[in-house]
Formats: structure tokens, sequence, C-alpha cells
């Protein structure tokens, strides 16, 4: 039943204002979150070049490998953040919060055009798009459903996961935009959606497998290849030729990126065993989590069957295959888009499935946001289907249900996003004797808080789940010195060096604690030696600052400032000495650009707001 034009205002209108508000209720509880020491540090509020947006900081954005990714969309997207709100994290919750409720209703066009081209096959160039009360129902439930499933609030909670959100709004567009072209074979669309999928790879290099879910598309639902001759499946290939290149270029700048900043794990730390393995439950594991979103976790490590396998190894794999093969079947009798929906998720999940592993985690929430994306279109399209049989109002009322269910557990989930100590103890309350990484980080929370000894015993916790693992091992070292016991700092740090850890990290930190000692020479000799090692470590030209400037060798002290922050601009400790030797000196002008930096690394420090606020009554 086509929908009247007197209703279609109505209907669209309550059906957008229907998502938006449950968006909103959703998530309303993260927009009074902080920062998290987890990454927000990196992209946000230790991060001086998106605090600005002068021509220097856009270079650096458009060329920068900074968090092993290149997504200069995404940091441009948190450079306006700041013009915006400054280092309010009220505002940059509020941009998350936004794209998403973007994102959950571009999903109701993206619900309706896929229907469309079901049930509406296309007679003749540019037939009009007729929108029916269940196309629009399906479209609106789908939207409703990816609004306030609670696998999605690691995106929409966490500042640092913007590139997500980004990036799933401009693949939505050119979706969108590739299903209008298909329909009526306007070109400006085809362009549309390229430039829209150009803009999806700078938010985030996840967005690669599109050209290829475009292909999907032409299969079904909108038979493009059906009945084609090679001549015209060729044709069809090259005009996604540019989709193509533009995925090839940016998955070389990712694994360019990744491996500069040391982020991809070798074979010895993770074995192509268990990353296939991993890979295999990941698939089952996503999907599971959305069908029932209970116990997620900020962090999952890998489970001890994959990492020593034994038989339940089989079981995810098995899963898969059964799954498949299923689909199949469902393919060979006329229903196809089991089939399509099942390789959507394969495709566009396969680049974060661990076989180029980044990071320590098996799994993570964040991954499943786009990928799920078909089991969501095709929730909106048996919402429609059976809104249209004698079962509509159990349907609307066992609807109803779900919608608030998850409402209520995403407001829960979004909780365990507060703060740092909220959320590492959730990943301890599903894995207490796994997630090593969790009481490392709760570890720092302590000693932030000037909880030395807490934070000790939570170390060695850490250290008792995973005995080598580096941070934990040097933070200890850092912990003991803070409460006063140096010699048994000083014998952490031997112990890290005998197992050959990063020896120029070690060095340098044994250098501190014989600096804070009093023993000169000795640190000057580590520091040194950390820079034999590794000549670009600008916190071992800093010692060596530090070192200077106590015994009133200012000259040189400031030599070493400055080759630290050719190495690393952003070095706002570097920074404040600089200024300060400045200051000293009487050249005023460069103490007071030197303080200016230091105050965009480190908005609150009063010290340099106090030392600015001098200069300047001095002189204006």
């Amino acid at each position: 039943m086509k929908i009247s034009k007197s209703l279609a205002i109505p209907a669209w209108t309550g059906t957008l204002i229907l998502v938006i508000c449950a968006a909103s209720l959703s998530y309303q509880s993260a927009l009074n979150h902080g920062f998290l020491s987890w990454d927000d540090y990196l992209y946000v509020y230790q991060n001086a070049q998106i605090k600005g947006l002068g021509l220097s900081n856009l270079y650096w954005m458009a060329t920068t490998f900074h968090g092993s990714n290149w997504h200069p969309l995404t940091w441009l997207s948190h450079a306006l953040d700041y013009a915006i709100w400054g280092l309010n994290p009220w505002g940059h919750h509020l941009t998350n919060v936004l794209l998403h409720i973007a994102n959950s209703l571009l999903v109701i066009p993206l619900t309706i055009l896929l229907m469309a081209a079901v049930n509406q096959p296309i007679s003749g160039d540019r037939d009009p798009l007729q929108v029916t009360w269940p196309m629009l129902l399906a479209g609106g439930f789908s939207g409703l459903l990816f609004a306030v499933h609670p696998q999605h609030v690691e995106v929409i909670a966490w500042i640092a996961e913007r590139k997500e959100l980004l990036c799933c709004f401009f693949y939505l567009l050119c979706l969108i935009g590739y299903l209008f072209y298909a329909r009526d074979g306007c070109r400006l669309w085809r362009h549309l959606a390229l430039l829209s999928f150009a803009l999806a790879l700078t938010a985030k290099p996840m967005a690669v497998s599109l050209p290829l879910v475009l292909l999907l598309l032409d299969v079904y639902p909108l038979n493009r290849m059906a009945g084609s001759q090679w001549r015209e499946r060729v044709a069809l290939l090259r005009e996604k030729l540019g989709f193509f290149l533009l995925s090839l270029a940016v998955m070389l700048l990712t694994l360019l990126a990744q491996g500069q900043w040391g982020s991809i794990k070798s074979l010895d730390e993770v074995d192509l065993i268990q990353r296939l393995l991993n890979a295999a439950n990941s698939l089952v594991f996503y999907l599971q989590k959305w069908l029932l979103p209970q116990a997620l976790s900020p962090f999952y490590p890998y489970p001890d069957w994959i990492r020593e396998p034994n038989g339940l190894a089989l079981l995810p794999i098995l899963a898969v295959m059964a799954i498949t093969l299923l689909a199949v079947r469902e393919w060979i009798a006329g229903r196809r888009f089991w089939l399509i929906a099942w390789l959507y998720y394969l495709i566009t999940l396969a680049p974060v499935l661990g076989i180029v592993q980044v990071g320590g985690q098996a799994a993570a929430d964040r991954y499943a946001y786009l990928p799920t994306l078909s089991f969501y279109v095709l929730a909106g399209a048996g919402v429609g289907w059976l809104l249209a049989t004698r079962w509509r109002w159990l349907t609307i009322a066992m609807g109803t249900l779900a919608v608030v269910i998850l409402v209520v557990l995403t407001r829960w989930q979004t909780a365990v996003w507060e703060n740092d100590t909220t959320l590492w103890t959730a990943v301890i309350r599903y894995y207490p004797n796994r997630a090593a990484v969790a009481y490392h980080n709760l570890a720092n929370v302590s000693f932030n808080q000037g909880q030395y000894e807490q934070a000790i015993l939570l170390a060695q916790k850490s250290l008792d789940i995973e005995p080598d693992y580096p941070s934990a091992l040097l933070n200890l070292s850092v912990f003991y010195e803070r409460l006063g016991d140096f010699e048994q700092a000083t014998r952490q740090y031997g112990l890290l060096l005998s197992k050959g850890f990063d020896q120029a990290e070690v060095l340098i930190r044994m250098g501190g604690l014989r600096r804070r000692q009093g023993h000169y020479d000795e640190a000057q000799r580590l520091y040194r030696e950390a820079l034999g090692i590794a000549p670009d470590r600008a916190d071992a030209l800093y010692g060596l600052a530090l070192i200077d400037n106590h015994l009133n060798r200012f000259d040189q002290a400031e030599l070493f400032l400055q080759q630290a922050l050719a190495r690393n601009p952003d070095y706002a400790d570097a920074l404040l000495l600089l200024a300060m030797l400045q200051h000293r000196r009487g050249a005023w002008e460069l103490a007071k650009a030197s303080y200016r930096r230091a105050l965009l690394l480190k908005p609150d420090d009063a010290t340099t707001k106090h030392n600015l606020g001098v200069l300047e009554q001095m002189n204006p």
C-alpha cells in the first residue's frame, strides 16, 4: 500500500523524530562523561596539532601517521570540535552522538532503497521510487534498531572512535548514492558515491571493502549481473575502477602507518594458527553479541582455547561453515537476501578479523558497527513483511518491547565508559584472571591519584596474568621509585634489561631515577647510551637538558631542548623548560611563544599560566 501524499510528510517526520528521540535517550548520559586516558589523549587533549586550523596544522592532518593510521578527515573533525568546544568533553561527546543519530537516520533510506530494488524492478529509465507503508516501517525499524543497539556503545561513548562514526556516515552515503545511480543511471549519483567513498577512507581505512560490496549489490538486489554478457560485466567492473584504486592506495598507506608505529603484531607474538582460529571465532562472536547483547566489554582478551588450541577451536569454524551452507541453500531456493547479507558481513569484517593483528585484543565492539549493518536491514525488512500479515499487532508489541530493552541496556553500557575506573573495572568483572591490560591501566589510575601502594598491587596482579607484560614491568619500577623504594626500582629495571625489553626505554627510565637521586654523571651516561640505541628519543635529550639546567649550564640545556623539540614538537615539558630558559635570558617573545605552545598541550598547567601571565604584564 503506497503512502498517500497527505500522509507522506507526517509519516516521514514521525519516523525521523522517533529515531532521534530513541538515540538521544540512549546516549544522553554520555554527554556528562570526561576524556579517557585510553587514546583520547592521543587524539584530543594532548594533541597540539588539532588545536589550530592553520596551514601547518592542516598539512600535519593530511600527511601524518599519528595513531597508526592515515585519517585526515578524522583529525579535521577533532580540530573543528576543539575550535568550537575547546577541551570541554561535553562538546566532543555531543558530536559523536549527533554523528550516530545521522548514521541511524541514513539507515532508513538505505533499507527502503534495498527493498525497492527487490520489490520494484526498474522497467525504464528513471522510474519513480514508490515508497509504501511496509517499506517506510521497515526502514524506520532498521534505523531505530541501529540507533539503540548496545553493541554500538563503544563507538559513540569513546571520543577516540570518532573515526568509525565518520567512516560509517560517508559509507552509508556512498551506498545510497550508488543505489540511486543504479536505479536511474544518472552519473551525478555515481560521482557523489565516489566522493563519499573517498571521504569514508579519509575517516578510517576500514572502508576499503566498499568496492566489493558494490559488486555484491550488483548481483543482488540490483540484478545488474543477471543475463549480462561478459562485456557488460567488464563494464560493471570498469565503472568501479576508481573505487578499487582508492582502496588500494589507502590499504598501502595503512600498512605503512601501522608498521611505522609498531602496531602490527609479529607471528612470534600471535602465530598464524591463532589468528585464523580467532578470525573464525570473531565471525560468530560479533553475530552472537548482536543477537544477545550481554557481557559487552571494552576489551576482549584471547580465549584460552585459542592461545592453546583444543577441540573447542573447531566449534566456530563449524558454525561459520553451517551458516554459509544454510545461506547457499536459501539462495538456491530463491531467497537470495540471506547469502548477500552474510557475504556483506564477511567482506566488511575481513579487515579487522586479526589476520594482520593490530593491538592485543581478540575482538572489539567497535569493529561490528559497520559490518552488522546488513542484519539491521534484514530485521527491518522482516518487520515490514510481518506488519502486512495477521501478526501485525504482535509484531508491534514485540518490536516495542525489544527497543525498550535495548535502550535500557544501552544506557547501562554507556555508564561503563564514564571514566577510566569504570571502564577497566568492567573489563575485570568479565575477565578477572585474563585481562592483564585492565589491571595495568587501573594501576596507572591509582598512581595518578597518589595511591602508590595500590598501584603496585594492581601492577603485580597484571604481571601474575602476563609475566612479561612490558608496560606493567616498566611502570612497576616507577611505582617503586615514587614510593621511595629505589633499590627495588633499580632491581626492576635490571630485570627488564636482562629480559631484552626496549633497551632505550629502560635506560631512559634508569637515567631519570639516577638524576632524581643526584647521580648526574651516571644519569648522563645512561641517557647518552639510550640515544646511541635510539637517536630520535626526545625524552633522553630532555633528561640531559634537565641535568644541565640543574648544573647552571643553561646554553647547553637550551640546545638539548631544541634538539628534543625537533624530534617531538608536542613535547609539553620540554616546551615549558625552554620557555623558562628563554624567559631567564630575556628572550621574552620567544618565551611567550613557547609558553603558549605548552598551554595548548597542557591547558591546566598552573605554572605555565602563571609564567605567561607575568611575561604578558611585563611585556604586553
